[in-house]
């Protein structure tokens, strides 16, 4: 495991980046956890636990700053995928948005 956490990932409902950025305070919060090959969501109830994989490394190329100046308490980034495809994550602090942005990158 080399990251563990909370990151926002944007509404199932949105239909593109732009609403998906415009809605911000819709975002989820996903358990998270990154590893050597993989980004995982996980869930952990009384009764089942669950992983999704959100995405396997090998197919993100880069990273971008998907942070607006005129809205401070969001800070999203984008994982481009070599489709050339991105998808969206924020975390839950600045110093976190770096963390996984230099883990995942």
């Amino acid at each position: 495991m080399l990251l563990q956490g909370t990151l926002l990932v944007p509404p199932a409902d949105s239909q593109s980046q732009a609403e998906s950025l415009a809605r911000w305070k819709e975002w989820d919060r996903r358990y998270s956890v990154l590893t050597a090959d993989t980004l995982e969501f996980r869930t952990n109830s009384i009764r089942q636990s669950s992983t999704i994989v959100a995405l396997i490394l090998a197919d993100c190329v880069d990273m971008r700053s998907k942070f607006e100046e005129q809205n401070s308490q969001f800070r999203p980034f984008a994982v481009v995928l070599n489709d050339g495809g991105e998808e969206l994550f924020a975390a839950t602090d600045l110093t976190g948005r770096v963390d996984w942005m230099m883990t995942i990158g």
